[in-house]
């Protein structure tokens, strides 16, 4: 794992055993709000007050502080959050790939656990020791994210036929009763048009075209 070191000078806290990894989305969407402008702006800040260990976007990973040191980023004053956990920053700049710089801290998370031995229970979003809503484009698909971070296949996601036109789902389902009568399909899918998805329906739909050589 590349981790570029940028430590913030002079930089004191309490020692560290990091037993959590904690993980955080910047919410700082301009253009330009990559990994090393953050390093940047955490050289001129009080990091008595606000301070992280990692900040990763979609080229690359900078390191601010010592792992062997805490962070001041979850909000929970002297609790595990602050005092137990390395804090990662996923930078969300208008101008980066979002999806990558998640990809990028998948990596990183799981380098972390290994050199820590950090359970995957105990990677842990910002807002599980404050209950601040945070990381707010990774909780609602943390389970996914989680399992991302474990190695294992995510189950693809299906649409569930709901065309916007009531009316186009009523025709939708009159013809496939209409098929399935004059012995095109061989089960009535009208009678399950609320348990059909779009490929579903399409398929059904390519089926009887085939069949029927309704297309020339």
């Amino acid at each position: 794992m590349n981790i570029i070191q940028d430590l913030i000078p002079g930089y004191k806290a309490y020692s560290m055993t990091p037993k959590y990894i904690t993980v955080h989305t910047t919410r700082n969407l301009s253009k330009g709000a990559n990994a090393r402008m953050h390093s940047k702006y955490l050289k001129g800040t009080d990091t008595t007050q606000k301070s992280w260990h990692l900040t990763v976007d979609d080229k690359e990973v900078i390191q601010h502080i010592p792992f062997d040191v805490n962070g001041w980023h979850a909000g929970d004053g002297q609790g595990k959050g602050n005092r137990q956990s390395i804090g990662i920053e996923i930078c969300e700049n208008e101008d980066g790939d979002f999806d990558k710089a998640v990809e990028n801290a998948i990596e990183l998370i799981r380098y972390l656990m290994n050199k820590f031995n950090i359970s995957i229970e105990n990677v842990v979003p910002h807002k599980h020791w404050s209950g601040k809503y945070c990381p707010v484009r990774l909780l609602p698909k943390w389970n996914e994210f989680i399992k991302k971070i474990e190695g294992k296949k995510v189950a693809k996601q299906v649409s569930a036929f709901n065309p916007s036109s009531q009316t186009v789902k009523q025709e939708t389902k009159e013809l496939l009763h209409q098929l399935y009568k004059n012995g095109v399909l061989s089960a009535d899918w009208s009678a399950r048009i609320d348990e059909l998805t779009d490929s579903d329906v399409i398929g059904l739909l390519v089926t009887a075209i085939n069949r029927k050589k309704l297309l020339p």
